[in-house]
């Protein structure tokens, strides 16, 4: 995979403004994905954003508290124990089963038919291979268009420096490595099938990392995010 800063060679700049489709957006830990998703929501470029890690905490906190919503909860997924198991997962940033994920995007899509007629971002999914291609069905059985891939790079060491920044409790080296690996060997192949299925021009490979020196690192990465999506035909 080919790694630019804004990766133009990947774009094919268009005349034709998409008025309803997806937009991914993937990469590793602390890879800047939730700054970049707000700054997209707030300019416009997008009218949604659906982050399936906030998606599971909601899910998973309405039904530890309403017991209505457990055994609905349960019953989709398959599972007396699946709250317990899916509460157990996100405390510990463990994978979600993806017949789970599945599950679960299947009926927020089907539930949300705004997301049928605008241009709307997902944020942290799918991470198998298996769920992107049960997503790419869904999305065709829809009738939402995939418009573009944004896929965030950043190296191991940097991923290591910003994690350890943040002071969060569960934060060190070895899980964080770990963490690591986990994008490795199962994002990664993700995006390499996208890419293979939609074409280079469909995929973007963005520089995330940053210069400790500069004090606009953020604003760098933004700009790179939106001139690939500008050129994508993406205006806000």
């Amino acid at each position: 995979m080919p790694d630019s800063h804004a990766d133009s060679s990947s774009t094919t700049p268009t005349s034709t403004t998409p008025t309803s489709g997806v937009v991914f957006l993937t990469g590793p830990n602390a890879s800047g994905k939730g700054t970049v998703a707000q700054r997209l929501l707030t300019e416009g470029m997008v009218r949604h954003h659906v982050s399936m890690g906030q998606l599971l905490r909601d899910v998973a906190q309405e039904a530890s508290n309403t017991p209505d919503q457990k055994q609905v909860l349960d019953c989709l997924l398959g599972s007396p124990d699946a709250t317990s198991h899916l509460e157990h997962c996100l405390r510990n940033r463990l994978l979600i089963p993806d017949a789970w994920t599945e599950a679960l995007i299947e009926l927020y899509l089907k539930n949300h038919p705004e997301l049928h007629t605008s241009v709307w971002l997902l944020d942290g999914y799918p991470r198998r291979l298996e769920a992107a291609k049960h997503l790419m069905a869904l999305l065709d059985e829809l009738n939402i268009p995939l418009l573009h891939v944004l896929h965030l790079r950043v190296p191991e060491a940097e991923v290591l420096r910003r994690s350890l920044l943040r002071k969060r409790e569960d934060d060190n080296k070895e899980t964080i490595r770990s963490r690591y690996r986990i994008y490795e060997q199962e994002i990664l192949p993700v995006v390499e099938h996208l890419e293979a299925l939609l074409g280079t021009h469909q995929v973007s490979h963005i520089d995330a990392s940053t210069d400790t020196g500069q004090t606009n690192s953020r604003e760098i990465i933004y700009q790179r995010v939106k001139y690939t999506l500008s050129s994508a035909g993406l205006t806000s």
